[in-house]
């Protein structure tokens, strides 16, 4: 047998609105994308910088408010100290930021978040732990990347002539299956089923670790094609089978749940007396609603923007005289 790398799944489309029919991941609706530009940014103190980042930002994804409150909260929380301790102790943030985040009661310090969307939240679906890493029961060939996918209930022990019989690997792009996987040929009328828990590159394929199947392939494509049709388990999309096997390998965040996550943050951190300007940008009703109730003084919206187009540039120019003001009468 071989050992699975430790590696976590880098990047998985697990977005129901893809459809069964989307075969490779769509780059926009990756979980984990990898992008450069759109990556927790470090504090900094110089404007060019920061202006620079902020116009790399690329709007692709689902909108997730409550994860962008929950970093910002995250990067104004004393708990955090260490953390910037380390950056500073290694060159990468200004060494006067010491001691910061200062704690919540000094009287010398103003804490601000500026929790601004265009949307509304999105369901959140992330894969599940045990689907981030070890070997899939996925095989490729090394010639021609064909894959082949084990099924174990397709496996008859009864007796040693049932078992040399089975054919328990599904050959997606032929729609049959072998008593092995697709080496880039199909097996001899007389080959027998053998079992095995891992083929070595030698033999002509390559068993998958979940990261690479999500990395190459769409969930629900892969639910639909490579198990339930072939398996005859019923229908897609909407089918039982279906959306019990896409919950084991994903969970679903639902938007009322992600709402709630978002208030709870925004009444905590108001209780610390962190300052929330929100801004709704060109947003949906409901994404207006949560920014409103977020900001502070929620009731009254004095702290919250509902922009249009160029009235962007309007809101931050307030947001930005309005902290002027605190810090004088502060």
């Amino acid at each position: 047998t071989s050992t699975a790398p430790a590696q976590l799944s880098l990047t998985a489309d697990a977005d129901t609105y893809d459809g069964t029919g989307t075969v490779a991941p769509v780059a926009t609706n990756k979980w984990c994308p990898p992008q450069p530009g759109n990556i927790i940014r470090l504090p900094a103190q110089n404007i060019t910088t920061l202006q620079g980042q902020i116009n790399g930002l690329v709007a692709v994804g689902a909108t997730s408010i409550n994860a962008g409150l929950k970093w910002g909260l995250g990067l104004l929380d004393p708990g955090s100290r260490p953390i910037y301790s380390a950056l500073i102790a290694g060159g990468s943030i200004p060494s006067a930021l010491q001691g910061r985040p200062f704690d919540y009661e000094d009287k010398e310090a103003m804490k601000v978040i500026v929790l601004m969307t265009d949307g509304e939240h999105f369901a959140e679906e992330r894969v599940n732990d045990p689907y981030k890493s070890d070997f899939a029961p996925i095989f490729k060939g090394n010639t021609d990347s064909n894959y082949a996918i084990f099924h174990a209930i397709k496996v008859n022990n009864s007796t040693p002539t049932t078992l040399c019989a089975s054919k328990p690997y599904y050959i997606p792009h032929l729609n049959v299956w072998h008593v092995r996987p697709w080496m880039g040929t199909a097996p001899v009328s007389t080959d027998c089923y053998v079992p095995i828990t891992t083929l070595a590159p030698a033999v002509g394929v390559t068993q998958q670790t979940w990261p690479q199947v999500w990395q190459a392939k769409n969930m629900q494509y892969v639910a639909c094609s490579w198990y339930i049709t072939p398996l005859g388990q019923g229908t897609c999309s909407t089918g039982t089978n279906y959306n019990t096997l896409l919950n084991l390998w994903r969970t679903k965040t639902l938007t009322t749940d992600m709402d709630n996550q978002l208030q709870t943050l925004c009444t905590a951190a108001k209780s610390k007396n962190v300052i929330i300007y929100g801004i709704a940008f060109e947003a949906t009703t409901s994404g207006q609603t949560q920014i409103r109730n977020c900001s502070t003084d929620g009731e009254n919206g004095s702290h919250y923007f509902n922009a249009q187009g160029l009235q962007i540039a309007t809101a931050f120019s307030a947001i930005a005289n309005n902290i002027s003001q605190l810090r004088l009468t502060q």
